[in-house]
C-alpha cells in the first residue's frame, strides 16, 4: 500500500507531489504559496496530488484534473472549479465553494430535466431517493416521479444514451448508483434546479 506523503513547500522551492508516489508534479522556485504555484500553471493536471490543508481560497482551479487528490482539510472557498474534475477525489474536511455544496437529503425536491425532444420534463424527487451534485448546475438521482412534459405529450423515451421512458404520473428510476457523488455523468437520472438552466442545457 503506498504511503500517503504531504506536499512538501520550502522557501527555496515550492512543490507540489504525488500523494501515493511521492513524485513531484509541480515545482517553481518564485512561488510563495500553492495557491500561486497552481494557478501558473493553470489548468494543470493534479491527478492524484497531495493538497493536504492547502489554502486554494479564490484559487482558479478551473479545468483542472484533480481526480483522486488528497483535499482533506484543505480551504477552496471562493475557488473557481468550472469544468475541474474531481472524481475519487478526498474532500473529507474540506471548506468547499458553494457550487460543490451537496443537495438537501431526505426532502422532496423539484427538478427540471430536458429530454431529447427538448421538452422539459418536471420530476419531483423523492424524499428516499439518492441525489448528488458535483461541481456544476446539473444534478442526478436515483428515482423520480414523472409530474408534466411541456406541450401535449404524456410519455418520452430517450434513447441516446440509454433507453429511459418518462411517462407522467409513473416513476422513473435508474438502474444503479455511483456513491461518490462528484462524478457528474453517468446511467441515472439528470435534472437541474431551475427550470431556465434546463432549458439552456
Amino acid at each position: 500500500m503506498f504511503e500517503r506523503l504531504e506536499r512538501i513547500e520550502n522557501k527555496k522551492n515550492m512543490e507540489i507531489r504525488n500523494r501515493y508516489t511521492n513524485e513531484i508534479i509541480i515545482s517553481n522556485d518564485s512561488c510563495k504559496t500553492i495557491k500561486e504555484l497552481i494557478e501558473a500553471y493553470t489548468p494543470l493536471n493534479l491527478e492524484e496530488a497531495d493538497l493536504y490543508g492547502a489554502d486554494l481560497s479564490w484559487a482558479n482551479l478551473s479545468g483542472a484534473n484533480l481526480s483522486r487528490a488528497r483535499l482533506y482539510v484543505a480551504n477552496l472557498y471562493g475557488a473557481d472549479i468550472s469544468g475541474a474534475i474531481l472524481s475519487r477525489a478526498d474532500i473529507s474536511g474540506a471548506i468547499l465553494p458553494e457550487s460543490v455544496a451537496n443537495l438537501p437529503q431526505n426532502t422532496e425536491i423539484i427538478g427540471y430535466k430536458k429530454l431529447e425532444n427538448g421538452k422539459i420534463c418536471t420530476l419531483k424527487v423523492l424524499k428516499d431517493s439518492k441525489r448528488s451534485r458535483a461541481t456544476g448546475l446539473k444534478c442526478r438521482c436515483d428515482k423520480a416521479l414523472v409530474l408534466k412534459i411541456d406541450g401535449r405529450e404524456k410519455e418520452w423515451t430517450n434513447t441516446k444514451f440509454k433507453k429511459c421512458t418518462y411517462k407522467v404520473g409513473e416513476m422513473v428510476e435508474s438502474d444503479k448508483w455511483n456513491e461518490d457523488r462528484l462524478v457528474e455523468c453517468t446511467n441515472w437520472i439528470h435534472f437541474f434546479l431551475n427550470k431556465k438552466d434546463a432549458e439552456k442545457y
